[in-house]
């Protein structure tokens, strides 16, 4: 019997309604407030199928699935190819600052790139088509391609076939540009993206697309419809690349990385001859650092960073302070791209990206004032950003975001929001700023597939429409004296900063740099300037002078046909004194932040663990919720997640209601049953367990579009017995708690059986003994269980649990007496039947960054129970095969604790310490078997009785009661972080790990008699060290390989020095 839970409850938001709009080649499914967007979606898309179905030649037989929801405010989308062709697109737009940012119009753009992998990923030939008519759509040779070559594709089609996409994007180019010039170029095993540093996963997207783009431009336009085709028909893993390209990928690699160097070299020449802007680093310049804003007395420098071996932290620095100089952290664990300063200095208001209602990551507004420790959530699930506080202190203007559209707010005392405009046409706005005086507000907006800065009246009218065609404005900000408005723009190709004069609306460009400058923070002194400037490492923080000497004049600003009122007016005139904190002000703070995932490397956070026998290599639920995806998670970058890891909050808020619409194609009720059934796939699998045992698997399963219903079945061999076994199982997984049943049976390996030596035919004395037989014993196991798990909140979960269990020997007893053998039960593990009833409740919250090689710091514990009882019909046989009714009661707690050690980085201790015992009628052998040395892996299911104790044989030591303590000191060995050509293994990292295991299990606890010895006497002490190497293998697939030495301090385990101490296992300590 385990102790641990599982977080699990519906895919999506159980209060949403669903319908489905039935078009010619795909059906869309939305939810309630999504009609007209699924009304403009249902043309876009069919659209999208004529254009990339002739591209690709490619033509799915059935339609796809299209999952249209808007769970989060970060623009999001993934595509899955099994059961059936699936896209689900998060319908948010993309931020002002992602690599997405280029688009006429965003549904275009992520519906071509997503449906660009399910043509991919269809597309078979020859013999593997032949092979899907047996095993169905698990037969999918161009699932098995570098990730640079998936994401590649999309991003390549994205930008051939809409105006704008990735490919020609500043933010893109920049990225690769600055990995060019600072000789930081990733090799071409590093392009699949799974690399910590930056680029990250950009790498798969932004270079992939350019890299295909230079092959498309040196072999022929339609060299990749010819690669999916040839690929789609050839050997796994094996790329024919020769034969599609003729000749191999090295050497048009480092074509493309000389036309590379050529390209950006001459962006370089040409900034280099205009004279650079010099700057002064205030980061620390490898932390990934933005939102640079001054205090408003100008003595403190405020901005946050995020790094993958310290995490995040929002930090306060000394203007005059230099970087070698330590900032303040005044928050640990969060991250935020923009400030707003209170009035007095004191306070400062932001917003952050957290979980809402267990189902979705929204942005919200926080308060923090200068000296606490904690910051006060302001609006809650109200999916407002870019807090700007009026200069009065009366007004907190924020933007929200609702199914793909943007509208500027204002919060008001008692806390709720007042929408200011009414926006229909997707426009996103970003970063609204007060002019000095209050009057008017500069925003960055999209609107009809170009970005500019506006500006509006404080009451939320449009009054200016600052054009530049073609070119990407952002990040307004206003000079102290309001007499100069500065922004960001990439208008030279290059993203720089530029201010203009709003007196004489005369426009210059104040930096010139090689990266990217941005968020542009004038000091209230009007001599400096604080920005975001862009290097391969991300965004750093520096400072340069706001001195003229360097600043070229662009021209006037042109003029608007509407909204184009002058700027002359904007010119503030009379510009508020510091007033005390006004009751928007004066804000107690409350919660408190937790930890991040990074921006240069995913963020690994520590998973809730699961119910006990039900994962696992050939358990029922064998796959479930690892379902195969490609494009998931995000299409931005694989690290965008919460800003805000353990910022989990719950609202009282209600669903819309489901509208009427004018549809053009049908829409009826969703039917899970469409896409369930039948099943279309088998899975084969295998693996070697014990060092000798071949086990082998052949399994099914599917689920729904909404992933309500799953089932699965499979059959599994193992050589050492013969054995086949079965499985399968249904899940239920619309509501909370979710509810699971199946049924399975499988065999366990125990030691040599023993037969009882009669007395002798000729008569003649004789004494009872047994004779080993040359027969392993092997238990095999039937189950079936019914499970209701219910996840309380996002660290906490619980489970009830009805399992029954048939144990039998898998050679029955009466074949031995066939042959004239007496078995001798007495040796035999438990037979019979066992039915209980059980529960069990968890906690589990921790985290670990990029560079992490454990969880860092985090803590789990669980308690669980069950009841095995003669009234649920269990019994077990006696040595006389007689059935005796079995009732008792088993119970378990484990703790887990994981401390970063602070004098080095990525150094960790983990201690675990377990416990059980049971009362009641005995099982053979005991409820606990200690000995082994098992991890934690998903290609096999270990026997629930089994726990792990390094030095030890496993089963060295049973009984109904145990204790369990094991104490780890992690550390990093060699970050590896590399890969090879195509060759579809990438090294991550090697880790060392010393360990001591202590323990003992026994049937009888101590009653206090002289004759017993005390309970930790017997204690049985193992050590040793271990290699931990973690790779990714088939261009995705996470695999983690343990090496080590153990060996028993005390008790009958390994000596030292003794080979027997020796193992390697496939798997992952706890």
């Amino acid at each position: 019997m385990g102790v641990h839970t599982t977080a699990v409850g519906a895919s999506f938001d159980p209060d949403l309604e669903w319908r489905t709009l039935e078009t010619p080649h795909f059906n869309i499914t939305f939810h309630q407030g999504e009609a007209a967007l699924a009304e403009e979606v249902s043309v876009i898309v069919e659209d999208v199928w004529k254009k990339m179905t002739d591209e690709l030649g490619t033509y799915p037989k059935r339609p796809t699935e299209l999952v249209l929801i808007d769970p989060t405010d970060l623009a999001n989308g993934y595509a899955m190819s099994l059961p059936v062709n699936t896209i689900v697109i998060f319908v948010t737009s993309p931020s002002e600052d992602s690599t997405l940012s280029k688009y006429a119009d965003w549904n275009d753009a992520i519906l071509t790139h997503e449906y660009t992998h399910t043509l991919h990923l269809d597309t078979i030939e020859g013999l593997p088509k032949l092979l899907r008519r047996v095993f169905g759509r698990v037969i999918n040779i161009n699932r098995a391609s570098p990730g640079w070559m998936v994401e590649g594709l999309a991003t390549l089609q994205e930008t051939r076939h809409t105006p704008g996409g990735r490919g020609r994007s500043n933010v893109a180019h920049m990225i690769k540009r600055m990995a060019v010039l600072e000789d930081q170029f990733p090799p071409l095993g590093n392009l699949d993206g799974f690399q910590v540093d930056p680029p990250g996963g950009n790498l798969r997207y932004l270079f992939g697309q350019d890299f295909q783009q230079y092959i498309a431009d040196e072999v022929g336009e339609d060299v990749w419809t010819d690669w999916i085709h040839t690929y789609g028909g050839w050997i796994p893993y094996w790329l024919p690349t020769k034969r599609v390209f003729g000749q191999r990928l090295v050497p048009l690699y480092r074509g493309w990385k000389a036309s590379l160097d050529e390209r950006y070299g001459k962006q370089a020449e040409s900034v280099k001859s205009n004279g650079e802007t010099p700057a002064k680093l205030m980061s620390d310049g490898i932390s990934t650092c933005m939102g640079p804003t001054w205090s408003p007395d100008g003595t403190k420098l405020l901005f946050s960073c995020v790094d993958p071996v310290e995490g995040s932290a929002i930090l306060l620095r000394d203007a005059d302070s230099d970087a070698e100089a330590e900032p303040e952290a005044l928050i640990k664990g969060a991250f935020a791209k923009n400030f707003s300063w209170r009035s007095d200095g004191k306070a400062f208001f932001f917003s952050a990206t957290h979980t809402v209602d267990r189902f979705n990551l929204y942005d919200d507004v926080y308060f923090y004032q200068l000296g606490r420790k904690s910051s006060t959530l302001l609006t809650r699930g109200k999916r407002a950003r870019h807090p700007a506080l009026s200069p009065d202190g009366k007004d907190l203007l924020v933007v929200t975001n609702k199914v793909q559209q943007n509208q500027l707010a204002r919060m008001t005392i008692d806390q709720q929001i007042e929408t200011l405009t009414e926006l229909d046409g997707h426009e996103q706005i970003a970063t609204p700023q007060f002019s000095p005086d209050g009057r008017y507000v500069a925003v960055s907006k999209w609107q009809d597939g170009e970005r500019d800065i506006w500006i509006y009246t404080a009451e939320g009218e449009p009054y200016r429409q600052i054009v530049s065609v073609g070119s990407h404005d952002q990040d307004p900000t206003w000079s102290a004296d309001g007499r100069w408005l500065y922004f960001s723009s990439d208008r030279t190709g290059i993203f720089n900063l530029y201010a203009i004069e709003l007196e004489s609306e005369k426009l210059f460009q104040i930096t010139n740099v090689l990266g990217g400058a941005f968020h542009p923070a004038p000091h209230p002194d009007a001599k400096r300037i604080a920005f975001e400037s862009f290097s391969h490492n991300g965004m750093d923080i520096v400072e340069a002078s706001l001195g003229r000497d360097g600043w070229s004049e662009v021209g006037l600003v042109p003029s608007a046909d509407t909204f184009a009122g002058s700027l002359r007016d904007t010119v503030s005139t009379t510009i508020p004194a510091n007033t005390p904190p006004s009751k928007m002000e004066a804000i107690e703070p409350s919660s408190q932040f937790g930890r991040p995932n990074l921006p240069s490397g995913q963020a690994r956070a520590m998973d809730m663990v699961q119910i006990p026998g039900l994962q696992g290599f050939g358990a029922p639920m064998h796959g479930w919720r690892t379902l195969p995806a490609f494009g998931n998670p995000y299409l931005d970058a694989p690290e965008t997640g919460p800003d805000v890891e353990h910022g989990a909050v719950t609202t009282d808020d209600e669903v819309a209601e489901e509208e009427d619409f004018p549809f053009t194609y049908p829409v009826r009720r969703y039917q899970p049953l469409r896409t369930l059934l039948p099943p279309r796939y088998l899975k084969p699998a295998a693996t070697l367990a014990y060092g000798d045992t071949f086990m082998g698997y052949l399994g099914t399963s599917s689920w729904d579009t909404l992933m309500r219903w799953f089932y699965s079945g499979f059959v599994s061999y193992r050589s050492d017995n013969g054995y086949l076994g079965w499985g399968g199982s249904v899940a239920y997984n619309k509501m909370i708690p979710t509810i699971s049943a199946g049924a399975y049976s499988y065999t366990v390996r125990y030691g040599s059986m023993f037969r009882e030596i009669g007395p002798s035919v000729e008569g003649g004395s004789w004494v009872r003994s047994i004779e080993k037989l040359q027969d392993r014993y092997f238990d095999k196991r039937t189950k079936a269980y019914l499970s209701v798990a219910f996840p309380l909140s996002d660290y906490k979960a619980a489970y009830l649990q009805w399992q029954g269990t048939h144990r039998a020997p898998l050679v029955p007893l009466d074949a031995y007496a066939a042959q004239g053998i007496n078995v001798y039960r007495a040796g035999l593990p438990t037979r019979g039947f066992q039915s209980a009833i059980g529960g069990g409740w968890g906690y589990s919250k921790g985290s670990s960054y990029g560079r992490a090689v454990s969880v860092e710091k985090g803590t789990y514990y669980g308690v669980s129970g069950k009841l095995t009882s003669r009234y649920l019909g269990s019994y077990q046989l006696d040595d006389t095969d007689q059935a005796i009714p079995f009732s008792q009661l088993q119970f378990g707690g484990e703790y887990r604790k994981y401390i970063t050690i602070p004098w080095f980085d990525d150094h960790v201790v983990a201690a675990k310490v377990a416990g059980g015992g049971a009362v009641g009628d005995r099982t053979r052998y005991g409820s606990y078997r200690l000995g082994g040395n098992f991890g934690q892996g998903g290609l096999y299911t270990l026997p629930e009785e089994y726990r792990s104790l390094r030095g030890f044989s496993p089963g060295t030591v049973y009984g109904d009661w145990y204790y369990l303590s094991t104490l780890e000191y992690r550390l990093p060995i060699w970050w590896i972080d590399r890969g090879v050509g195509t060759i579809p293994f990438y090294a991550r990292y090697i880790s060392a790990t010393a360990f001591l295991d202590a323990g003992n299990a026994f049937n009888n606890l101590p009653n206090g008699g002289e004759d017993q010895a005390p309970i930790l006497s017997n204690t049985l002490v193992g050590a040793g060290a271990e290699l931990r190497g973690t790779a990714i293998l088939g261009y995705g697939v996470s695999a983690t390989a343990r090496m080590g030495y153990a060996f028993s301090i005390r008790g009958p385990g390994s000596p030292l020095g003794s080979l027997n101490g020796l193992y390697l296992r496939f798997d992952t300590g706890f």
